[in-house]
C-alpha cells in the first residue's frame, strides 16, 4: 500500500506538470525569501553582537563646543571632577575634527576626514575603544596616525604607507597666515564599531589632531556609571557642571542604555520586520497549495470513490493527497536552500555598510535553513490539511454520481442579483463562477490583497520618509551649509564668504547666519528622539536673514524689527502638547528653566522649535538684545574740556577689528586687539583739541572706563548715509562698549552655521565644486569647517534608503509573485473545470474575445477585491515599518 499511495502521489505530479511548476515556484519562493532574509538577520546580529560590547557603551555623552576659543583649559581637572559624581566608574574626553588630506604630493584636491583622538592613551580608552588590528597605535612626535580599516580598505591603505596632510598657519583665532603641506604616516589599521562613519575615519594623538585640525579642547565627555539608572538621573547634574563650572557648552545629550543601544536594535528590528515579511510570502504560497489541493480533490472525487471501493481507507486518502502536498514542499525546499544561503550571505554582506559592521568570511545561518526547511515543508502540509479532510469524506456513491455541475449555479444570490443588472451574459457568467466557488476565490483574493498590502504599504512608509525629508531640507532656504568652530569673531567668516563668493567664484548669494540651541519640554518626551534623549534642536530665527522659511499657519508672523515674538512651534508639536496660541509651555533652555508664550505656530514636518536671539539673551540674564558690531551706536557720558559744543555726551560707534582697511587716519592708528583704545573722527578732535595719546573718561549706566586716543580719523561717507552719524563722534572696540554699557558678553550665543543660498538653482556636482574652492580659502585664512551640500546631501540620504527599500520591495516582490502565480492557477483550473461550458458558449457562436473576456473579468473582479482589501493590510504593514524604524509614536 505504501508503494501504491507512493506512485499515485508520483503520478499526479508528472501528470500535471504545468501545476506542479506554479505550486512548486510559489513555494521554492517562499522559502528562499524565508532563508534568505533569516540568514541576513542572523548573520549582521551575530556580527554585531560579537563587535559591539555593553560594558564598553557610553551611558551618557555629552556634546560640548567652546564658546570662547581664549578662555584656557584645564581638561584634566573638569574629568577628575566629573569623576566625583556618585556612580561614575569610567569617563572620557574625546576630540573630533577635521582635516584635509591627499593620498599622493602630487596630488591637487584634497578630501576631508574626521580625526578622532582621546584623553587616555589609545590602549587604555575605557569607553567605545577602537581595537588595532595591525601595526602600532601612533607615536608622540612621529607624525604618525592609524586609520580604520574600512577607510584603509576605501583608500588602498595599509601600515607604513604615506599620506599627506594640509596644515593651517594659523597662529591665532584672528590671525591667518595661510597653509602648508606634511607628510604623515600611517602607523596601524584599527575596527572601531562604535563610530558612525568608519570609512571617514582616522586616530591621531591630541596635540597631534589640534595640528591636523586647528580644533582646540574635546567635543565631547563619555562617561560610564555603576548602573542606567544612575546614569539617566545624573545627566542633568552633568551637563549642569559642564555648563557652569567649564569653558564648554553643551550642545546635546545623549543617554544610552547599553543592553539597548541602537547599533544592534536597529539591525535586530530589520532582521525581525525582514523574517515576517518573508514568512508571509511564504504563507501566502500555502494558499496557493490549499487551492491547488481543493481542485485536485475536485477533479479526482471519481478516483477517491474507485481507490474506496478497492478497499482504501481515509487514512490511505490522507496520507497519499497530504503527501502530494509534502511532496511539493520536497521538491521546493532543495533549490530554496541552495538559492537562499548564498543570497543570505551577500545580501548580509550589502547591507553591512548600513549597519556599521564588516563580514568578511562567508557565512552560513544553520537556524534560518531549519526555519527555512521546516516551514517549507510544513506549510504546504498544513494548508493541506482541511481540503484533503473533505476529500476524505466523499462517499463511493458521491464519487460515481459526481458530474461536475452543481444544481445551484444559477440559485445563488449573486446570480439572481445579476439577473437584474443589465451586465452581458459573459459578465454575469464571470461573477457568478466567482460566487459558485467564493472559498477558492477568497484565498486567491486575500493571497493577491496581502502581496498588493505589502507592496503598497512599503512603498507608503519610504515615500513618506523621502517627502518628510525633502520638506525638512526645503525649511532650510539654502545649498550650503558651513559649520566652523564657534569663532570669537563670526564677522572674519561673513567677511571671507561673502568676498570670495562675489569676487572669486562670481556668483550672487545671500549669506546668512545659523544658531541653535537644545531645549527640552519639561514633562514631554518628543517622538522623533534617539533613546531618552528629551532635547529638542531650537533654531533662533531672526526675520531679517532669509535661510529659515516658515510657513505661519496659525498666529503673529515674526517680522524684520527684531519684534520676534516668544515662541514659535510647530504644527506637530503643538498637537503632541495640545498646546496652542497663547499657552505657555514650561521648558529648559541652556540649562534655565523659563516659561515661553507660543506666538505662533508653523508648518513643519517635524518636532521643532524657533526662538528669536532676543528671547534667548533675556532668558538666560543678557541685559538685552546684543548689537551687530559695526551698526552699533549708542551715547555715553564723558568728561571733556569746557570749550567742547557738546560737554556732556558722545555718540559712540562699537566696531569691530575687521573695519581697520575702512578708515583713513590722519594720525595714529586703529585701536589695538591687545590694548583697548578709541578712536575719534577728526571734527571731535578739533573741538576738543584732542591728540593721539590722550585720555578720554567714558560713562554709561553707571560704570566708568578711562581709555586712549589711539587714531584721529576722517569717517568715510558710508558712516553718515548708512547709521545716520555726526560728524563728531568716537569709535571703541564693540565688545568693550557692550561691558561699558553692562551688556553681558558670556555664553554669548555664537553662530552654529553659515548658509548660502545661490540665486541660481545650480546642481549638486556644481555646489561640490563651489565647495571645494570655498574649504581651500577658509583653511587658508586658519578656519577650519565642514561644509555640507544640501542638494547632494539630500540625494545621498535618498540613495541610502534606496537601500533598504530594495530590500524591502524584493521581499513585496516574492509575495507579489506568489499571489501572481496563486491568481494565474486559479484561472488556470477555472479553464481546465469549464471545458464543456466553454464547449457550450462555441457552439451557441461566442467568439474567442467573448470568452476571455468573461475569464478577463473574473481575474479583473479579483484584482480589486484584492486592492481593497489590501488597503488596510498596507495600513497596518506601514504602521508596523514606522514603529520598527522608532518613528511612531
Amino acid at each position: 500500500m505504501i508503494q501504491t499511495r507512493g506512485r499515485k502521489i508520483l503520478a499526479d505530479i508528472s501528470s500535471r506538470k504545468g501545476r506542479t511548476i506554479l505550486v512548486c515556484l510559489a513555494i521554492f519562493v517562499g522559502v528562499t525569501g524565508t532563508i534568505t532574509l533569516f540568514s541576513m538577520g542572523d548573520i549582521l546580529t551575530r556580527k554585531l553582537d560579537e563587535d559591539i560590547r555593553e560594558d564598553e557603551i557610553a551611558m551618557v555623552n555629552v556634546l560640548v563646543a567652546l564658546l570662547n576659543q581664549r578662555k584656557a583649559l584645564d581638561n584634566d581637572e573638569y574629568l577628575n571632577q566629573l569623576r566625583q559624581i556618585e556612580g561614575v566608574t569610567t569617563l572620557q574626553g574625546i576630540t573630533q575634527g577635521t582635516a584635509h588630506f591627499k593620498l599622493h604630493e602630487n596630488d591637487t584636491d584634497y578630501e576631508d576626514v574626521n580625526v578622532i583622538s582621546y584623553s587616555s592613551n589609545f590602549e587604555d580608552v575605557p569607553i567605545e575603544p577602537p581595537r588595532l588590528l595591525s601595526g602600532i597605535y601612533p607615536l608622540e612626535d612621529q607624525n604618525q596616525i592609524a586609520i580604520e580599516q574600512r577607510f584603509a580598505e576605501k583608500y588602498g591603505l595599509d601600515s607604513g604607507d604615506p599620506i599627506y596632510f594640509r596644515i593651517s598657519n594659523r597662529s591665532s583665532l584672528l590671525r591667518p597666515s595661510g597653509t602648508h603641506v606634511e607628510r604623515w604616516t600611517v602607523s596601524g589599521i584599527v575596527f572601531h564599531p562604535y563610530v558612525f562613519s568608519p570609512s571617514n575615519s582616522i586616530y591621531a594623538l591630541p596635540d597631534d589632531n589640534r595640528r591636523l585640525t586647528t580644533t582646540r579642547g574635546f567635543s565631547a565627555f563619555m562617561l560610564r556609571f555603576d548602573t542606567y539608572n544612575h546614569a539617566h538621573g545624573s545627566a542633568r547634574a552633568i551637563t549642569q557642571f559642564i555648563s557652569g563650572e567649564t569653558p564648554y557648552s553643551p550642545i546635546f545629550t545623549h543617554r544610552q542604555d547599553p543592553a539597548l543601544n541602537p547599533l544592534t536594535l536597529g539591525a535586530k528590528r530589520l532582521s525581525e520586520t525582514m523574517s515576517a515579511l518573508a514568512l508571509i510570502a511564504l504563507f501566502v504560497s500555502g494558499f496557493l497549495v490549499l487551492n491547488i489541493i481543493s481542485t485536485v480533490i475536485t477533479e479526482q472525487k471519481r478516483q477517491i470513490g474507485l481507490m474506496k471501493s478497492l478497499g482504501a481507507s481515509r487514512f490511505d486518502i490522507f496520507v497519499i493527497y497530504t503527501g502530494l502536498a509534502l511532496a511539493y514542499g520536497l521538491i521546493s525546499v532543495v533549490p530554496g536552500v541552495l538559492v537562499g544561503v548564498p543570497a543570505g550571505y551577500f545580501v548580509a554582506a550589502e547591507l553591512a555598510t548600513q549597519v556599521n559592521t564588516v563580514i568578511n568570511e562567508f557565512e552560513i545561518s544553520y537556524r534560518a535553513i531549519l526555519i527555512g526547511v521546516t516551514a517549507g515543508l510544513a506549510v504546504p502540509v498544513l494548508a493541506s490539511i482541511i481540503p484533503v479532510l473533505d476529500g476524505t469524506r466523499v462517499t463511493i456513491l458521491e464519487a460515481m454520481t459526481d458530474s461536475g455541475i452543481k444544481a445551484n449555479f444559477t440559485d445563488s444570490a449573486i446570480a439572481k442579483f445579476t439577473r437584474w443588472l443589465p451586465l452581458p451574459i459573459n459578465i454575469q457568467l464571470a461573477l457568478r463562477n466567482i460566487a459558485h466557488k467564493k472559498i477558492r476565490f477568497a484565498l486567491t483574493i486575500l493571497t493577491l490583497a496581502t502581496a498588493v498590502g505589502a507592496f503598497m504599504g512599503i512603498l507608503a512608509v519610504f515615500n513618506s520618509i523621502d517627502r518628510e525629508i525633502a520638506n525638512f531640507f526645503s525649511s532650510f532656504d539654502a545649498n550650503i551649509a558651513i559649520t566652523a568652530p564657534l569663532e570669537d569673531n563670526p564677522e572674519l567668516v561673513m567677511e571671507i564668504l561673502e568676498s570670495y563668493l562675489e569676487e572669486e567664484i562670481g556668483i550672487d548669494a545671500s549669506i546668512s547666519m545659523g544658531y541653535s540651541v537644545p531645549i527640552s519640554i519639561d514633562g514631554y518626551e518628543p517622538i522623533f528622539e534617539f533613546d531618552n534623549i528629551p532635547e529638542i534642536t531650537a533654531h533662533v530665527y531672526d526675520p531679517s536673514e532669509n535661510y529659515l522659511k516658515l510657513e505661519i499657519i496659525r498666529g503673529e508672523a515674526p517680522n524684520n524689527d527684531h519684534q520676534m515674538p516668544d515662541v514659535i512651534i510647530s504644527e506637530m508639536l503643538a498637537a503632541a502638547l495640545e498646546k496652542d496660541v497663547g499657552d505657555t509651555i514650561p521648558v529648559t533652555l541652556l540649562d534655565h528653566p523659563v516659561a515661553l508664550t507660543i506666538t505662533a505656530i508653523a508648518s513643519y514636518p517635524g518636532e521643532q522649535v524657533w526662538l528669536s536671539i532676543e528671547t534667548l539673551a533675556a532668558k538666560n540674564g543678557f541685559l538685552e538684545y546684543l548689537p551687530e558690531p559695526n551698526e552699533y551706536v549708542t551715547t555715553l557720558s564723558i568728561d571733556q574740556p569746557e570749550n567742547m559744543s557738546n560737554p556732556q555726551t558722545v555718540i559712540a560707534l562699537g566696531l569691530d577689528f575687521q573695519r581697520r582697511d575702512l578708515l583713513t587716519f590722519i594720525d595714529g592708528s586703529f585701536f589695538s586687539e591687545k590694548t583697548p583704545g578709541a578712536i575719534v573722527t577728526t571734527s571731535f578732535a578739533a573741538d576738543g583739541d584732542y591728540s593721539v595719546g590722550d585720555q578720554i573718561r567714558l560713562t554709561a549706566n553707571g560704570n566708568t572706563i578711562t581709555l586712549p586716543i589711539a587714531g584721529i580719523f576722517t569717517p568715510p561717507g558710508q558712516f553718515g548715509d548708512t547709521l545716520q552719524l555726526p560728524t563728531e563722534f568716537i569709535a571703541l572696540p564693540w565688545e568693550t562698549l557692550a561691558k561699558l554699557e553692562g551688556r553681558s558678553l558670556e555664553d554669548i550665543p555664537l553662530p552654529r552655521a553659515y548658509f548660502v543660498n545661490p540665486a541660481d538653482e545650480l546642481s549638486a556636482e556644481q555646489l561640490d565644486n563651489i565647495i571645494a574652492q570655498l574649504d581651500d580659502v577658509l583653511i587658508e585664512a586658519g578656519i577650519p569647517a565642514n561644509i555640507f551640500n544640501f542638494v547632494g546631501l539630500l540625494e545621498s540620504l535618498t540613495a541610502n534608503l534606496r537601500t533598504f527599500q530594495a530590500v524591502l520591495s524584493a521581499v513585496s516582490l516574492l509575495i507579489a509573485i506568489v499571489g501572481a502565480l496563486g491568481l494565474f492557477s486559479t484561472l488556470s483550473m477555472s479553464v481546465f473545470e469549464r471545458q464543456r461550458e466553454i464547449g457550450v458558449m462555441r457552439s451557441v457562436g461566442a467568439s474567442t474575445s467573448a470568452i476571455m473576456f468573461q475569464f478577463l473579468t473574473e481575474g479583473l473582479s479579483i484584482g480589486l477585491l484584492a486592492w481593497l482589501l489590501g488597503l488596510p493590510i498596507a495600513y497596518l504593514l506601514s504602521t508596523a515599518l514606522l514603529d520598527v524604524m522608532g518613528l511612531l509614536r
